[in-house]
């Protein structure tokens, strides 16, 4: 491998990473904000339930 190769397949890996990471935060992010929606619904019915 030169040193421009090495170079670009280290910046690709970073990139990669990156992105890996992004994906992983964005999904958690979702999975959170989905359950805190169903939680919202759950306490909303319990509230609608006592009116």
């Amino acid at each position: 491998m030169t040193n421009f190769q090495l170079t670009v397949y280290t910046l690709w890996q970073t990139v990669d990473n990156y992105s890996l990471r992004y994906i992983e935060i964005t999904i958690s992010h979702y999975k959170r904000s989905q359950a805190a929606k169903s939680n919202l619904a759950f306490y909303l019915e319990i509230l609608f339930s006592f009116i």
